[in-house]
């Protein structure tokens, strides 16, 4: 609701600081930190971690939403379960049909089961710029996506914050 009632002058700012965002490839530095906050799960309950970015990075995610979508069309492949409009249940499903039609052909299925603990920190940061670089993955998109996601995390629990160790990866 803000931004929609921002002046012509306001968000001719705005739009000139995400552009010279862009053109300097950097965030600015108060705004690198992701606050964690333990959001309730649907029974049977329990909690799960969410991020919540800052503001000025969510919008440019939200502008620059339609070139991800391009690239994400343009270079899905069968090993992409994750696809928009997709969900895990949807992905375990095709996954389980696939499997029982080679078993009804006679084929030999094998599935692994991997519990990855802390996911996202066990990415290779190397191999994944050196897989988006060979993907064609928009450069300037990447570098800023990966800046936030790298940047100190605070763990927010009623009114205790906690300061995280920064990503190993």
């Amino acid at each position: 609701r803000f931004l929609k009632n921002l002046t012509e002058d306001a968000a001719q700012h705005l739009a000139t600081l995400l552009n010279s965002i862009e053109d300097e490839v950097a965030w600015p530095i108060h705004i690198l930190m992701n606050i964690i906050v333990l959001m309730g799960k649907p029974p049977p309950g329990g909690v799960r971690p969410i991020a919540l970015m800052p503001m000025l990075y969510r919008l440019w995610a939200k502008i620059r939403k339609p070139t991800i979508d391009t690239w994400a069309l343009d270079n899905q492949g069968p090993w992409a379960a994750a696809v928009k409009g997709s969900s895990a249940l949807r992905a375990a499903i095709l996954t389980l049909f696939v499997d029982e039609v080679h078993h009804l052909t006679d084929e030999e299925v094998m599935s692994i089961l991997w519990d990855i603990s802390k996911f996202y920190d066990s990415i290779n940061i190397t191999k994944l710029v050196k897989k988006g670089e060979e993907l064609g993955y928009p450069i300037k998109v990447f570098a800023l996506g990966l800046m936030m996601h790298m940047a100190p995390r605070v763990i927010k629990a009623e009114m205790h914050h906690e300061v995280c160790d920064l990503p190993s990866n």
